[in-house]
């Protein structure tokens, strides 16, 4: 989404580095015409100390050899805001200004002080509809701080996306995606929702429920190493709690309501498909329990059957590089869902 000027590409293949309070992730992607992308590589480390980030990435750099590259990076669900609405009457040139005051009030922070970007959902004119967008913003300070900090270790950011189009260019590699497909992301606290078809993204949506209201005690003492037939408790399969019941109903009512606006407003063919991105541990009872609850065909996403690969990643390896590989997958800066903002070079992000 957020573009920005590069000089001459260094390293091969694209790619990505992405960055949280948990942790650094590298992920490089090649492709070549006809086959499925090949991820060459990926890495993770966990951040110990947020104050120790920047020698934590240095470190990271030089030991996987990432050092003076080009590189894609995303911001994280909490990390952006992404709001629809109808498309101002104005020219182009004057539409990120004619948004920014229309959003206002969905930001948790001064509109002033974000960076806007906005991306068209194909389709709306030939149903004779007001053409929607989706309006994309981050704090201003966010993005300088991002950049710094890569920008720091001689690495130079060609651009930096969001949550929702990364997600969006991992269903794209998905069987279902012909017909249309919801993706479901969940971390610990929250989720994030994708509905998408052919490689477009039609709709997103935020869910406050994440894994850990789900879990039971088989699943969180099991990533303890604990054996899971020791532990006194329930799985799904076998009884809920009021917490997994609350959370579950959330996330069914949610799908539901999301699949029924894609139906209706974009007059698209039903999706009958919900795909679970790489949970941290399982979480016995939950396919069964959506799948019976929405009607729908439900799986948990395995990102070995869609990329190649010199060696399967584990589970953990694909919870924690779901985003990286995500923002690797990035085809071009002049995709549909990406417009050429060159804020930076603009001032916008000075």
């Amino acid at each position: 989404m957020f573009n920005f000027f590069k000089k001459k590409k260094r390293g091969q293949g694209t790619n990505a580095l992405v960055l949280s309070e948990e942790g650094i992730t590298h992920a490089c992607i090649f492709r070549n015409v006809g086959q499925p992308p090949t991820l060459q590589s990926f890495h993770y480390s966990a951040i110990e100390n947020k104050a120790e980030t920047s020698n934590t990435l240095k470190k990271f750099l030089q030991k996987n050899k990432c050092e003076d590259f080009l590189v894609v990076t995303t911001l994280l669900p909490t990390d952006s805001t992404l709001v629809m609405l109808e498309k101002p009457e104005v020219a182009d040139d004057e539409l990120r200004q004619a948004v920014r005051w229309r959003i206002k009030d969905s930001l948790s922070f001064d509109v002033n002080n974000a960076i806007v970007d906005v991306f068209e959902i194909p389709g709306q004119k030939e149903r004779g509809r007001a053409p929607l967008v989706y309006v994309t913003a981050a704090e201003k300070e966010l993005l300088k701080q991002r950049i710094q900090i890569l920008g720091e270790q001689n690495l130079e950011v060609e651009s930096i996306d969001i949550a929702e189009l990364v997600m969006r260019n991992i269903a794209a590699l998905l069987p279902e995606d012909h017909q249309g497909v919801a993706l479901l992301k969940l971390d610990a606290n929250n989720a994030v929702m994708t509905l998408t078809q052919d490689s477009t993204l039609y709709l997103a949506r935020n869910i406050d429920v994440g894994y850990s209201s789900l879990a039971t005690n088989s699943s969180t003492n099991s990533i303890l190493g604990e054996d899971p037939n020791e532990v006194d408790g329930l799985s799904l399969e076998q009884g809920m709690s009021p917490e997994q019941q609350r959370s579950l109903d959330a996330i069914v009512l949610e799908v539901q309501r999301s699949l029924d606006y894609y139906e209706s407003h974009f007059a698209k063919p039903a999706i009958n498909s919900l795909v679970i991105a790489p949970l941290p541990f399982e979480i016995p009872g939950v396919i069964k329990y959506l799948a019976s609850a929405l009607g729908l065909q439900v799986r948990l996403l395995n990102l070995n059957a869609v990329l190649d690969m010199h060696a399967p990643m584990s589970e953990a390896d694909q919870v924690n590089c779901f985003f990286a590989i995500g923002a690797a997958l990035k085809e071009s800066t002049s995709d549909e869902h990406a417009s050429l903002s060159q804020q930076q070079g603009q001032g916008e992000a000075a």
